[in-house]
């Protein structure tokens, strides 16, 4: 009689192929849960009747950012040309742009570009002079700067990145602090930093 001797494979291989289907599973289930959600993939314009619908009351544990645009300042048409290509490789996140004084009467131009971020009807974040935060406005600007406040989600050639985006933003936020504090010394509070105090009286409260 001959008998077939089975072995059973080492634990080092068993514990690899465990780690291989762990992996697996995972990837599956954020691939399921991405299908799941809902897809934009481009800049809708709204006016102020839109504000409850698209920007409140959005869908839930989306991310919506908003931009409060001048025309004829450069800036802002910039980065209106960045979240244009921002939506389009960011499709579960809602870029939305609107004119700032159809959205908030009288809103300054001193303020424009000011970007807001709602998620499930919370105001998360207002900057005013949305260069302030990320310097020269380019795609890999603003959207490394969305992702340090995940915002944007974050891949893993993103990890490496953290340390040194820690320290630029970290620098970047000192500069304007200090510069808001000179401005206030001056007695200028035309551009304060109460921007999201600002948008919450004038524009949340009123839906």
């Amino acid at each position: 009689f001959f008998f077939l001797m089975i072995r059973r494979p080492p634990r080092s291989t068993q514990s690899r192929s465990s780690a291989a289907s762990d992996v697996y599973k995972r990837q599956l289930q954020e691939l399921q849960e991405l299908a799941s959600k809902p897809k934009y993939g481009q800049v809708r314009e709204i006016n102020k009747q839109d504000y409850l619908s698209e920007v409140t009351n959005c869908e839930q544990d989306v991310y919506v950012v908003l931009h409060l645009h001048q025309d004829y300042v450069d800036t802002s048409t910039l980065l209106s040309r960045v979240f244009i290509e921002l939506a389009k490789k960011h499709i579960h996140t809602k870029f939305l742009i609107v004119k700032a004084d159809r959205c908030i009467e009288n809103f300054p131009d001193v303020k424009v570009p000011t970007v807001i971020v709602y998620k499930n009807g919370e105001l998360k974040y207002c900057w005013e002079k949305f260069e302030r935060e990320t310097g020269r406005f380019t795609i890999q600007s603003v959207e490394q700067f969305l992702k340090f406040q995940n915002i944007l989600p974050r891949g893993e050639e993103d990890v490496d990145e953290d340390e040194e985006r820690v320290k630029y933003y970290q620098t970047t936020m000192s500069q304007t602090h200090q510069q808001r504090k000179q401005q206030r010394a001056k007695g200028d509070d035309s551009d304060s930093d109460d921007g999201k105090e600002y948008i919450s009286n004038r524009v949340v409260k009123k839906f």
